[in-house]
């Protein structure tokens, strides 16, 4: 009895916790870490997923592919919408659509927002630099959004300081498919 009266405790003390942790509501991390657009950006997607990038590869247009194509390749380490955790994506993005958002490097973490994959097989990252979101290891968000004025590369500044507390991808999980599902 002793044993189960201090589990109900510790799982009230762990309950309290996060209501203090994510005591912001969700819209408005998602709108601090996303934009201004960020449920449009959320509701056009086919694929969302945060992972690491494990390679980028040009390829020149073949007979069977007669577009430039960049071959991109993710590890997804927290499945949103159309992946699953482990997986290996592969996405196939016209190189034209390429040099509408920061180039993406292996090694480096981000949450992203991709269309649904047309019949050639191709896709690309929704709003361009809207759907690609930086992420540090931890998996807090490390750059802001752009602006939806200009939604174009580059962007780097800091969404944690001081001031701002850090915005973990769970916070951010629980707006995308709520704005998904509205």
């Amino acid at each position: 009895m002793f044993v189960i009266r201090r589990l109900a405790l510790l799982l009230a003390v762990l309950l309290c916790l996060e209501a203090i942790v994510f005591a912001q509501p969700s819209n408005q991390m998602a709108e601090r870490a996303l934009g201004p657009q960020w449920k449009l950006v959320s509701r056009a997607s086919g694929l969302i997923f945060a992972g690491t990038m494990l390679s980028v590869d040009a390829q020149a247009p073949t007979i069977d592919a007669p577009l430039p194509v960049v071959e991109l390749k993710f590890r997804v380490e927290q499945a949103i919408a159309g992946t699953k955790i482990g997986e290996i994506v592969t996405i196939r993005e016209w190189a034209g659509a390429w040099d509408t958002h920061r180039h993406m490097h292996p090694g480096q973490h981000f949450l992203l927002f991709f269309y649904p994959p047309s019949t050639l097989g191709l896709t690309s990252l929704v709003g361009g630099s809207l759907g690609q979101i930086e992420l540090d290891a931890t998996g807090h968000v490390i750059a802001s959004p752009p602006s939806s004025q200009n939604p174009g590369p580059p962007r780097s500044a800091p969404t944690h300081s001081t001031s701002a507390s850090p915005i973990h991808l769970r916070q951010l999980q629980r707006a995308i498919r709520g704005a998904r599902e509205e």
